[in-house]
C-alpha cells in the first residue's frame, strides 16, 4: 500500500474555523466561496476587510494576489478600491518564517507598501461569523477569512493503527517505508521522513515520486529498498501579487517581474503534466 492523500487544513484545530472561513485547500470549495467573496467585495457600500490567517508562504501569496485582483475587479467596475482592507495574522512565529531572513525582508517591505496589517505573535482563537477572537483576549472584525495556515494530517492516520510523527503525520523511513508496517509506504504532505524532516511543501513532494516508485517496485520482488536523501536547499519563487515575485535559494534572494515569469512558465508546465495525457495504445485487446 502506497498513500499519498495529502494534508488537511489546519482549521480544525480551532472552533468555528471550518464554519467560517474561506480555506486554501481543499482548492475546489475554495474556488466556489472566491466567486461569493467577489461578489461580496463588488456589492459592499463602505469598506471591504480581508484577514487571511497563516504567513507562510501560502498566506503570503493569498493575500497579495487576492488584494491585487480584487482591486482590478473594483477598477474593471468604476468603484474605489480604497476601501479594500486587508490583514494577516502570523501566529507565533514571523511572516514566511522557514525562509532566510533576507526574503522575510523583503516580504515586510512589499507587505507595507501594499498597506497590509501584520498583526503578529497573535493566534486565532476561535472564529464566528466576521469575527476573529485572538488568543490575547483582543477580536477582529472583517467581512472574509482566508484560512492559509501549515498542513494537518488527518485524524484517520493514528486511528489506523500506523506509526506517527508528533503532529500526526506518517511516520517513514529514508526508503518512504512505514516505520511500523512494512509493506505501506508513504509520500508528500501526509509522510515525515523521521531523518530527514523537512517542510510540508510540493518541492519535496515531487521529488518523492520516482525513489517511491522504484521502492515499490523492489518490495515486491524482495529486493534490499533504497535511500532517499531530500535536498536541503531548493528554489522557492513567491509571487507578490502583481506579475512580480521574489525568488531565494539557500542565502541568495532576489525579485522582479522576471522572477514571475520564470515561476509562470515552471507552474504552468507542472499543471501541463495533467492536462496534456498520452494517447492510450488502441491495439489492447479488452477483458472478456
Amino acid at each position: 500500500l502506497s498513500i499519498n492523500t495529502g494534508s488537511t487544513p489546519s482549521h480544525i484545530e480551532v472552533p468555528g474555523a471550518k464554519e467560517n472561513t474561506l480555506a486554501v485547500k481543499p482548492i475546489n470549495e475554495f474556488l466556489q466561496g472566491w466567486d461569493q467573496l467577489m461578489q461580496r467585495a463588488v456589492q459592499r457600500k463602505g469598506d471591504f476587510k480581508v484577514v487571511v490567517v497563516g504567513a507562510g508562504a501560502g498566506g503570503v501569496e493569498v493575500a497579495l494576489a487576492t488584494q491585487f485582483h480584487l482591486q482590478q475587479l473594483l477598477h474593471e467596475k468604476s468603484l474605489s478600491a480604497d476601501k479594500l482592507k486587508f490583514g494577516i495574522i502570523t501566529g507565533n512565529t514571523p511572516v514566511l518564517s522557514t525562509h532566510n531572513k533576507s526574503i522575510q525582508k523583503r516580504f515586510r517591505r512589499v507587505l507595507a507598501e501594499r498597506e497590509v496589517t501584520i498583526h503578529k505573535g497573535i493566534k486565532a482563537k476561535r472564529v464566528s461569523e466576521n469575527v476573529i477572537e485572538l488568543d490575547n483576549g483582543e477580536t477582529l472584525e472583517t467581512d472574509a477569512i482566508i484560512w492559509a495556515t501549515h498542513a494537518s494530517a488527518p485524524t484517520w492516520f493514528k486511528e489506523s493503527g500506523l506509526a506517527v510523527d508528533e503532529r500526526g503525520f506518517i511516520a517513514v523511513d529514508d526508503s518512504l517505508q512505514s516505520t511500523s508496517h512494512q509493506h505501506v509506504f508513504a509520500a508528500g504532505d501526509v509522510a515525515t521522513v523521521i531523518d530527514y524532516p523537512r517542510p510540508k511543501s510540493g518541492v519535496f513532494a515531487v521529488r518523492q515520486g520516482p525513489p517511491l516508485y522504484k521502492n515499490i517496485r523492489r518490495a515486491l520482488k524482495d529486493k534490499k529498498l533504497k535511500k532517499h536523501v531530500p535536498q536541503i536547499s531548493f528554489l522557492s519563487l513567491i509571487s507578490t501579487g502583481d506579475k512580480c515575485a521574489i525568488g531565494s535559494r539557500g542565502i541568495f534572494t532576489f525579485e522582479g517581474a522576471w522572477i514571475w515569469k520564470l515561476k509562470d512558465y515552471i507552474d504552468r508546465e507542472f499543471m501541463n503534466k495533467y492536462n496534456r495525457l498520452p494517447e492510450m495504445q488502441a491495439d489492447i485487446e479488452p477483458i472478456q
